[in-house]
């Protein structure tokens, strides 16, 4: 049988589960768009893996990509801030809901 849903985004929470994908948004949340060769400065894996995180990102709706000549520029949904808000309340929620 299968669980009831929770209402709660498990592909964003996924995709955030991994530290170099958190870092990526952080980056992307205080300096704005960039390719990947920016992104990967400061990182230890190479802009290949880093690639590979933003396709991740990018599948959850997290981030958005757009192309500007031969570069791909990454940047932050608009709703990525209210998409974590949102399982934010959904856990309290569902602590108001746990019984003594």
């Amino acid at each position: 049988m299968a669980k009831p849903s929770l209402g709660i985004d498990i592909k964003l929470l996924s995709a955030l589960a991994e530290p170099c994908r958190v870092e990526i948004v952080a980056k992307l949340l205080m300096h704005g768009p960039m390719d990947v060769t920016s992104l990967s400065h400061g990182q230890t894996q190479d802009i290949s893996v880093i690639s590979r995180h933003c396709n991740i990102l990018l599948e959850a709706g997290i981030i958005t990509r757009t192309k500007e000549g031969r570069r791909t520029v990454y940047a932050p949904a608009k709703t990525v801030v209210d998409k974590l808000k949102a399982i934010t309340a959904q856990f309290e929620k569902l602590l108001q809901h746990k019984g003594p």
